[in-house]
């Protein structure tokens, strides 16, 4: 659809991608899971080479992708204003505060989740400087919730509609 846009309008394309859904660094034994990896590759392949700009969340995916698609490849996280394609960032506050809304047990989240309080929870020895707010409406079970338990410093925020997370995470 996007390319299909880009040829009948002529506007330029901005993407965006936060996934790593292009590169072939991934483990698994099943021949299906590969059919469908190396579909998806060639669809982004195709995509990426219309985009004029793109965006992404590390600089490791930038230098990947930018070896193959060229230097059109700039990083956006939470907290940057785009202004003339060039990015500014803010300065932070005494406390800066995490969020994460989604799913928590699909895939390796939570673990991941759970090794981010733990590190919090360690930097904040002495008071708090970090805060992990995770909106989700999932049960979580015993043990997770064991493992996100530090009171102050990961709060568990419960279901909020998709509309209300952009005045969260501003």
């Amino acid at each position: 659809i996007l390319r299909y846009a880009k040829e009948c309008t002529g506007a330029k394309v901005v993407l965006f991608t936060g996934d790593d859904m292009y590169s072939l660094r991934q483990v698994s034994l099943s021949p299906l899971y590969w059919m469908n990896r190396v579909a998806i590759r060639g669809k982004i392949r195709r995509t990426l080479k219309n985009a004029e700009i793109c965006y992404c969340v590390s600089d490791t995916q930038r230098e990947e992708l930018r070896s193959e698609f060229g230097d059109k490849f700039r990083i956006m996280r939470k907290g940057m204003e785009i202004a003339d394609g060039v990015p500014t960032h803010g300065r932070l506050g005494s406390v800066v505060d995490f969020v994460y809304a989604g799913n928590l047990l699909g895939g390796k989240r939570w673990k991941t989740l759970s090794m981010l309080a733990s590190e919090i929870h360690r930097l904040n020895e002495g008071g708090v400087k970090c805060r992990l707010y995770i909106y989700t409406g999932e049960m979580l079970t015993h043990r997770i919730r064991r493992l996100l338990n530090f009171p102050g410093e990961v709060l568990l925020m419960g279901e909020v509609p998709s509309s209300a997370i952009g005045e969260i995470l501003s």
